[in-house]
């Protein structure tokens, strides 16, 4: 994926893995969207609520069940 306008705006934390980076807008703070650092993981998750234009209605959604992949996040 591709950010043309306002990525010096974008900033990333490693939240749950080491393994992707959750981007988040610096001024208003929304998920944009989380970079999968695996190599050859074709993998983008996007917040399409951030596209202009995007009908939600429209579009097929395919779920992730993240709750039941990997190791669980635990606040100690």
């Amino acid at each position: 994926m591709t950010v043309h306008k306002g990525a010096e705006k974008l900033v990333e934390y490693p939240l749950v893995s080491d393994k992707s980076l959750h981007t988040f807008c610096e001024d208003c703070g929304v998920s944009c969207m989380v970079r999968v650092l695996e190599e050859g993981d074709a993998v983008c998750p996007v917040n399409v609520r951030t596209f202009q234009g995007v009908e939600l209605e429209t579009l097929k959604v395919k779920r992730y069940d993240g709750w039941n992949k990997g190791r669980p996040y635990v606040v100690t």
